[in-house]
């Protein structure tokens, strides 16, 4: 019996270190996976500020969506990896362009339909370069989306209500509100109040009212500190 218990003990012990090892493996799998998704992100953020520096008018505008995409996500009590989603996909939500003519997505004239037609594949392209992002990210659908809208007015696929992605409508609302309210190429940044209440018009149209709502509760609280972001971003503020 003795001999048995000590041979019992000796496979418990050989479990355990195979187990141990089993973790150290996988951890260093995961870790070089992790960096992986890092050393990508980096990649995809560089590619981001070449947009920007492009396009100045878009100059930290996926920041600032990035930061009120995830208030509002709090504030709908998304979980930690909806709010990644959130976070990611709003600063790489039109990587995209950098397939996409130079000369569209500045222009100072009103785009043909055919243009139009052109600047809206940024939006595939989007979705295929960051698809290599996977687990716990997972934004390249998150991306494809946020220009569906909620009456099926949006695009690519003319989506409608919940077969939008969350993510991707709040990514929509935030994105919508604040081009409004900065410069472009083509015509001048509208003022706060303007760009608030088309927001609010199109509550339970473009947009579903319970993330519209959020988003208004977001922008009403004078405790965070996205106000700072936001006076110093824009200069047509009322």
């Amino acid at each position: 019996m003795e001999s048995l218990s000590k041979e019992n003990d000796s496979l418990k012990n050989r479990v355990a270190e195979l187990e141990n090892n089993l973790a150290h493996e996988r951890a260093k799998k995961n870790d070089g996976e992790e960096r992986l998704r890092i050393a990508y992100l980096s990649t995809m953020k560089s590619l981001v500020k070449s947009i920007e520096i492009k396009d100045p008018y878009t100059r930290g505008h996926y920041e600032l969506v990035s930061k009120y995409a995830v208030a509002v996500g709090k504030r709908l009590d998304m979980g930690p990896e909806e709010l990644d989603r959130v976070r990611l996909g709003a600063l790489l939500m039109d990587i995209g362009k950098i397939a996409i003519d130079t000369a569209l997505w500045t222009k100072k004239e009103s785009l043909t339909e055919e243009e139009q037609a052109a600047l809206r594949e940024h939006i595939r392209f989007g979705a295929e370069i960051t698809d290599p992002i996977v687990y716990p990210w997972n934004i390249s659908e998150v991306i494809y989306q946020h220009h569906e809208r909620y009456d099926g007015s949006g695009y690519p696929k003319g989506l409608r209500g919940d077969k939008i992605l969350p993510e991707a409508q709040v990514l929509g609302i935030c994105d919508s509100f604040l081009a409004m309210m900065a410069d472009r190429a083509f015509r001048q940044a509208y003022s706060r109040d303007f760009a608030v209440n088309t927001i609010r018009e199109e509550s339970d149209r473009k947009f579903n009212a319970r993330i519209v709502q959020a988003f208004v509760e977001v922008l009403e609280n004078k405790e965070n500190d996205l106000l700072d972001d936001f006076s110093t971003f824009f200069v047509n503020e009322s």
